[in-house]
């Protein structure tokens, strides 16, 4: 949505969409999750620790960074896991 110009602004989306800004930079930042956290995110193998708490809180940018502070390792994600 603002990509094709519908909204100008972060504060306009979240306004259109009824949540606060703050909450909505939040999600926003999800997109900057190492595309492999958010294979395990969707399958449900992401480690046991993760939750959507943890997600919603400041994570490094690097990828390599973001596995370590998330608790990715190469043996955590095996089986299904639901995110709390």
């Amino acid at each position: 949505m603002l990509e094709c110009g519908r909204h100008g602004t972060a504060a306009d989306l979240s306004r259109a969409e009824g949540v606060t800004k703050s909450y909505f930079s939040r999600i926003l930042r999800l997109t900057l999750l190492g595309p492999d956290i958010v294979e395990s995110v969707l399958n449900g193998t992401q480690p046991r620790a993760l939750a959507l708490k943890i997600l919603l809180k400041p994570f490094p940018a690097i990828w390599e960074d973001q596995r370590g502070v998330l608790e990715f390792t190469p043996d955590c994600c095996k089986s299904p896991t639901r995110l709390r």
